[in-house]
């Protein structure tokens, strides 16, 4: 490994995918790092660098190394980020784009290197970009894997590859029982590809480029926790080849600091500050612990107007109390919904990426209207920011 100072204070480099599901939590990360002394560089590109300024400036610690974004044929210009493509038929091209980021992403190492008070002890880099895996090979410096995506979901992905001929022939209403799976599934809860064995699929090569790479890392750091997915860690790190870290949830890193600072005003701060909690704190009074419904299809989903109206039907008629984080610039709930929900539904209504409305109508019919970041896609719910 690089040589590194004693006298210095160690230094991470992290390097988030361009998405915001993939970001949030790895500047919940740097948060977490410098707040224990540790340096830390993130690298990002031109669009990305203001939002990750807007959480990260206030970390003296924690620094930004902004490297351009290659400018490609099939995407439209400045977009930078998924949650800006037009279509989802473009995260393959941008993936691809992604890979030219390599360059940079070198001389961002090779000037970090050569200063001995700034040589990372190791790369955290997102599980979609495996190419980082060999520049990071090239200046023996360790990677590191993140991913957001949870450690079951991943241990049933790789089993599900294994078990493809068989789960091909099945009904899509016949159960498929998976060894080290404790729950039953079905064809429909896998994309087609994976059950119809399509090698000719464009998101395979990908996908074979990222486990490579895993396998070639130096650990895993996973925005989940023990209690959710203690059970899954062992044959997530068997798949894997190397350590898992459990490191999450991730978004609770800025409020534990708000407690140190003010243990007496933690109930007052989560409330006021989180609407949601107490919405579900009400939910409980009375009735005890019981179900609440939370809908998210993330921030890189591509719904119809028609899709969202089944989906507010379904939640209307199933009757429980729910939460639903809604991206959508066009749609309107249907006439007379929020009065049949009021009380019972908590709804986020996104306006555009990484902002949102979180909207309640109570019993009384009052709503309430608070201006939020949400992550769409995090394993643990919605991140009130």
């Amino acid at each position: 490994m690089a040589s590194i100072s004693t006298s210095s204070p160690p230094h991470v480099l992290i390097f988030p995918f361009m998405a915001q599901g993939h970001t949030l939590p790895l500047l919940d990360l740097s948060r977490a790092l410098a707040s224990r002394g540790t340096g830390v560089t993130i690298i990002t590109t031109p669009a990305n660098a203001p939002f990750i300024l807007s959480k990260s400036s206030t970390h003296t610690a924690i620094s930004l190394s902004i490297i351009p974004f290659p400018k490609v044929e099939e995407l439209p210009e400045g977009c930078e980020n998924v949650n800006h493509l037009p279509s989802p038929d473009l995260f393959v091209p941008f993936i691809n784009a992604a890979k030219q980021l390599k360059q940079p992403f070198e001389d961002v190492l090779k000037e970090l290197c050569d200063s001995d008070s700034t040589t990372p002890i190791c790369v955290i880099s997102d599980m979609f970009l495996p190419w980082t895996v060999d520049s990071c090979r090239l200046f023996d410096i360790p990677r590191i894997v993140f991913s957001g995506m949870g450690v079951l979901p991943s241990v049933l992905e790789r089993i599900v590859s294994l078990h493809v001929p068989c789960i091909s022939s099945l009904l899509h209403s016949e159960p498929i029982n998976l060894p080290s799976v404790p729950f039953p599934l079905n064809k429909t809860d896998f994309p087609d590809f994976v059950w119809r064995g399509d090698d000719k699929h464009p998101i395979l090569p990908i996908v074979s480029e990222i486990g490579q790479a895993e396998h070639n890392s130096w650990g895993y750091v996973v925005n989940s926790f023990e209690e959710l997915e203690g059970d899954h860690v062992a044959a997530f790190e068997n798949q894997k080849g190397i350590k898992a870290w459990l490191v999450g949830p991730l978004l609770l890193h800025d409020q534990s600091e708000k407690d140190l600072i003010n243990p007496g005003s933690k109930n007052v701060d989560q409330k006021q500050f989180s609407p949601y909690i107490k919405w579900l704190d009400q939910k409980m009074e009375g009735a005890g612990p019981g179900t609440v419904i939370y809908v998210a299809f993330g921030s890189q989903s591509y719904m119809t107007d028609s899709q969202m109206e089944e989906i507010a039907l379904g939640l209307e008629m199933a009757g429980q109390p729910f939460i639903w984080v809604v991206r959508s610039r066009t749609w309107v709930p249907p006439v007379g919904w929020e009065d049949r929900i009021k009380g019972r539904g908590f709804t986020a209504m996104g306006l555009e990426a990484g902002l949102m409305i979180v909207q309640e109508r109570d019993a009384n019919d009052d709503p309430m209207t608070v201006h939020h970041d949400v992550i769409c896609d995090s394993v643990t719910g919605v991140d009130e920011r």
